[in-house]
């Protein structure tokens, strides 16, 4: 038995034919919390396959955004993290145990590229030359 095909142009349909939601670009932007032109930007760089729904409005199935995104994450070797939350721990930088360690990560980089900033400008004041 085939499942008749909805024409994203004619609005919602209850599915694709392969199963997955039909999202608007907006709600991909909030959904990643990016600017819409992110979006369009990937989707004309043919890193997001979509389909136009009239002039101007597109539509991504939602299994291509997930594989989008599946495919486009980095996965940060445990030794890196590791290094970057110790040297940051080392420096002054405290994290709680309930903290992913994504947000761990992002927080010792940032504390990380402050206390270089800090540095450079100690070294600045001190009459060094930049390193």
């Amino acid at each position: 038995m085939s499942t008749p095909y909805h024409d994203p142009a004619d609005g919602p349909g209850p599915r694709d034919p392969r199963g997955a939601a039909w999202l608007t670009v907006a709600e991909i932007a909030g959904e990643l919390r990016v600017n819409p032109a992110t979006v369009r930007l990937w989707i004309s760089k043919e890193m997001l396959p979509a389909k136009r729904a009239g002039q101007r409005k597109l539509l991504i199935r939602r299994s291509d955004l997930d594989h989008m995104v599946e495919v486009k994450t980095i996965q940060i070797p445990a030794s890196l993290l590791e290094l970057a939350i110790s040297r940051a721990r080392e420096l002054g930088c405290t994290f709680s145990a309930q903290d992913p360690p994504a947000q761990q990560l992002q927080m010792a980089i940032g504390y990380l590229a402050a206390c270089a900033t800090l540095g450079q400008a100690a070294r600045h004041e001190q009459g060094e030359p930049p390193t």
